[in-house]
């Protein structure tokens, strides 16, 4: 292939760092009671494809979950004294979902749960969400642990998660908000829930003040991350001639004239990560870069100039 008048190069172009983070879009609690095996767990309303779905799901005593289909486990953990149990969940929406899943104890349990439809989430498949080690306690101030991601400071979504063995109260850590519980008709184990949007590495959310005196618990803290925007395109590259100025097999060859503009390069304002690349199209990658000087930057446009040789990788 020719790429403005050098042989054998050609572009690559990939995506970049994190913009707008994730958002809840609709949320849906439900319960189980008088006890069974099965549990109806409603979904939450006008889920699309590529929606990241989370389910939070609490039994009494502390009979295993089996999640359907579909639906994988993020974690479960019992409470201290063994009469309840935490398990959450996710899965990314394809939009033929119905409007519930069904849940499974190995024993007639009673249950309740909560679940989120959430947009801009990074899919799964290329990072799990975030989910801290599990906190159990016997107290009246339910508290999740820090959860630190790996990809720092971007726009994470946090979800404080607790179940609890009985029906009290819950108030919302400090800097929460959207708080949902939901007991059994009644009667406990209830799952609370709430939400806060923040560019932090690490994450320590306050506890919650519990109604009614003492009582088992377990938490956890979710972090869930912005999907990565859509890579830039490169639908069109205009040179003029260039003339090779040296050409030795020592050397590499180094073009002189005037720079490339690869035109379209649409970055928005996502320009973090994201880069273009000029490679030779028949070695790529082989782990030797040359980061060229970009002389002109803009949403449509990068003027750069090319050197033949090792690979050249233009960084945003």
């Amino acid at each position: 292939s020719y790429f403005g008048g050098i042989p054998g190069l050609a572009t690559s172009a990939a995506g970049g760092g994190e913009g707008t983070g994730p958002v809840v879009e609709t949320r849906a609690t439900s319960f189980t009671s008088p006890a069974n095996t099965s549990h109806t767990v409603t979904n939450p309303s006008g889920i699309a494809a590529n929606d990241l779905l989370i389910y939070a799901f609490s039994n009494n005593a502390t009979s295993t979950v089996t999640w359907p289909a579909g639906v994988t486990s993020l974690g479960t953990t019992p409470c201290p004294a063994s009469v309840c149990r935490l398990s959450l969940a996710y899965r990314y929406a394809n939009g033929g979902e119905g409007a519930s899943i069904t849940v499974t104890t190995s024993g007639s349990q009673v249950a309740s749960a909560l679940a989120w439809r959430i947009s801009n989430a990074e899919n799964p498949a290329n990072r799990l969400p975030t989910l801290s080690a599990a906190a159990t306690g016997n107290s009246s101030a339910p508290d999740s642990l820090a959860a630190s991601p790996s990809d720092g400071a971007v726009a994470w979504l946090w979800l404080s998660i607790v179940g609890v063995d009985g029906t009290g109260t819950l108030t919302a850590p400090s800097g929460y908000t959207n708080l949902q519980q939901r007991d059994a008709n009644g009667v406990g184990p209830k799952t609370g829930a709430s939400e806060r949007s923040l560019v932090v590495t690490t994450e320590d959310p306050g506890a919650y003040a519990l109604t009614g005196g003492n009582d088992q618990w377990v938490a956890y803290t979710l972090a869930i991350q912005p999907a990565d925007p859509p890579p830039p395109t490169v639908p069109a590259v205009a040179s003029t001639a260039m003339t090779c100025a040296t050409c030795t097999a020592t050397t590499g060859r180094v073009w002189a004239g005037q720079a490339l503009v690869l035109t379209g390069t649409d970055f928005g304002t996502n320009t973090g990560s994201a880069r273009v690349v000029i490679t030779d199209a028949a070695a790529w990658p082989d782990g030797t870069q040359v980061n060229q000087t970009v002389t002109a930057w803009a949403d449509t446009q990068l003027d750069v100039t090319a050197v033949q040789g090792a690979h050249t990788t233009l960084n945003g």
